[in-house]
């Protein structure tokens, strides 16, 4: 089998030139040219690759870069990368590589995370047949964080690099001797990572778009609620600056995720908020209606790719005005969003949300509730809101009306989420509300693009343009295609709610 890399860090980074002198007293050493170093990790913001224990880097190399991905201290895969290192996992060049790598990140951006770079002295270290066995590398290295605008030195590191599978035995008895010495400690399989993280602040993990569990109903309902919102925020204002950017369409995905939980905890604990909650819930509705026509746009060119791809092939290019007005629209709708981040209407928002201080209790309470009592009042008013919503839908139901289900079931499913320690067979049963959620997703997704197309085919229409025959027809397959998804998913929608619905009464 054959050996890893070996990674120390040398405590007093006076003591290499002494601990090269004593290593040659056990081996002999021959000097190679030194190296300069530069290596960067990238990841997705909110870390998917590391929470799948990978690691992807780039090294720059003639024109471009090698692109690695390691798994537990192995590499699994490496490639060439010319120009520019991608943004998106399926435009790296080996098929392979890419499929492994957006097999975790989906369509998140790959981000630079950390960048270690510097000076690398090389030897070369022969075992007892005098054939080269390991190379001895002391790396004097700086790390910078673009997440955390930090940048800092690195302690000396001492790295050996074993060369060929036939020296395990040669290499592991060095290793311990290295290991023995006074000045080094060593440093875990990721250790170039971790060191260079360490030392600027950056810690693997830190974005958490969900509410942390573990909700001690104990706590004040004043107190447990605020905090849900204060979380919910800090996850907006995480994403902010990567939809300023237009980094990736999932910070403004989450964005809403968390504007839309904030939502569902004022209106399953309206009580605290009083008379001023009402004004509160339209600043918040009209910056969900502001985010969420981006966020349809985002959707609908993700959606227009798979669509494209089942028109008639002398249909797919005609396609192109679509795409070419849905891209400017998104292109002005994140113009629109960056003007509105930096509003005295939006900075007053979320100062209010900041600041709010809720009543030690509701009115006619007789003392202060826990979240606990208040929270088992609350699953159920919202369980009934949701069922007598259900009850009123039939196959012939408009639109506009299953749309609002849809909203009630998230607001549901929202607010179990964030009470699921408090209702564990609540939280069991959400698997059966997220298929709901994702059928009346799907639906409303389809109906929105529908009317989409059907505004657009008006517009286009005004430009009398004959060239435009071609669009029209490609756009004829996809509304028809639309409204099929539409049927399908409005009878998906039906069986599961049924299915729900007896579920929950058993239960």
């Amino acid at each position: 089998m054959h050996q890893q890399a070996k990674l120390f860090s040398l405590t007093d980074k006076h003591e290499q030139d002494a601990i090269l002198q004593a290593l040659s007293h056990f081996v002999s050493l021959r000097s190679l040219a030194d190296e300069n170093f530069e290596c960067t990790w990238h990841d997705t913001f909110d870390w998917r690759l590391f929470a799948a224990k990978q690691q992807l880097t780039s090294r720059p190399h003639h024109q471009g870069y090698v692109a690695t991905l390691i798994e537990k201290g192995k590499k699994v895969e490496q490639a060439s990368v010319s120009g520019i290192f991608p943004s998106f996992a399926n435009r790296l060049p080996a098929v392979s590589l890419a499929e492994k790598v957006q097999k975790h990140t989906k369509n998140r951006a790959l981000l630079p995370m950390l960048t270690l770079e510097g000076t690398v002295r090389r030897w070369e270290i022969v075992d007892e047949s005098g054939q080269p066995a390991l190379e001895l590398q002391v790396l004097q290295l700086t790390a910078e964080s673009a997440r955390t605008e930090q940048h800092t030195s690195l302690n000396t590191l001492l790295q050996l690099l074993p060369l060929k599978k036939r020296s395990n035995d040669f290499s592991q008895n060095f290793f311990t001797i290295v290991n023995g010495l006074q000045s080094t400690k060593s440093l875990p399989v990721d250790g170039l990572f971790a060191t260079g993280a360490a030392a600027t602040g950056l810690v693997p993990g830190d974005y958490q778009p969900w509410q942390p569990s573990g909700l001690d109903p104990q706590v004040p309902a004043t107190k447990a609620i605020k905090d849900m919102i204060d979380h919910c925020l800090s996850v907006m204002q995480r994403n902010q600056q990567g939809i300023e950017e237009m980094l990736d369409v999932e910070f403004l995905h989450d964005y809403r995720i968390a504007l839309r939980r904030i939502r569902a905890l004022m209106k399953n604990f309206a009580p605290w908020f009083g008379s001023g909650g009402q004004k509160l819930e339209g600043e918040l509705q009209w910056l969900g209606r502001r985010t969420g026509l981006v966020r349809d746009m985002d959707v609908f060119l993700e959606k227009l790719d798979i669509l494209q791809a089942t028109l008639p092939k002398e249909l797919q290019e005609k396609l192109m005005p679509v795409k070419v007005h849905l891209w400017q629209r998104r292109d002005r709708g994140y113009a629109m969003l960056r003007r509105l981040f930096s509003s005295h209407r939006y900075r007053n928002l979320t100062a209010i949300l900041t600041d709010c201080r809720l009543p030690e209790q509701r009115e006619g309470d007789a003392e202060p509730v826990s979240i606990g009592q208040a929270a088992t009042d609350t699953i159920d008013t919202a369980w009934q809101r949701l069922r007598k919503k259900g009850r009123r839908l039939s196959s012939r139901s408009a639109d506009r009306d299953i749309h609002a289900l849809r909203i009630a079931v998230k607001k549901y499913r929202y607010l179990v989420e964030h009470l699921r320690n408090l209702f564990p067979r609540e939280f069991a049963n959400l698997k059966r509300f997220k298929k709901i959620q994702n059928s009346l997703g799907r639906f409303n997704d389809a109906s929105v693009q529908a009317q989409a197309l059907e505004e657009m085919t008006r517009r286009l229409a005004r430009s009398n343009d004959p060239s435009l025959l071609g669009t029209f027809q490609a756009i004829g397959y996809i509304q028809a295609s639309l409204h099929q998804q539409q049927d399908e998913y409005r009878q998906q929608f039906f069986q599961q709610w049924k299915q729900l619905a007896q579920h929950m009464k058993r239960a």
